[in-house]
């Protein structure tokens, strides 16, 4: 954020994939329900990854900070988002 400061070079940075590659969006909530076709199914080590990495964790423990604010994960984070000065758009896809 420092570069993107008014008092420094004033450039906008777009958040890349604010929804953390979908996982925001709770689709990948519960290991067992994970689609065939999803992104942590078809790319190959990417669910071992994440499964056996300290993130199902810490997402739920993101989801409980949204709910304590009336707002989902996906809600929270793109709010998180829209209220930073030097963010003038997000780059979405869940």
């Amino acid at each position: 954020s420092e570069v993107c400061s008014e008092r420094h070079e004033n450039i906008g940075l777009l958040a890349y994939s604010p929804l953390a590659g979908g996982v925001l969006t709770e689709k990948y909530a519960n290991p067992k329900s994970y689609s065939d076709s999803s992104r942590l199914n078809i790319i190959p080590g990417y669910k071992e990854r994440y499964d056996g990495s300290m993130a199902p964790a810490a997402v739920a423990a993101y989801a409980d900070v949204a709910r304590k604010h009336g707002m989902t994960p996906a809600e929270f984070a793109l709010a998180f988002c829209k209220s930073r000065t030097f963010v003038p758009s997000t780059i979405i896809g869940a």
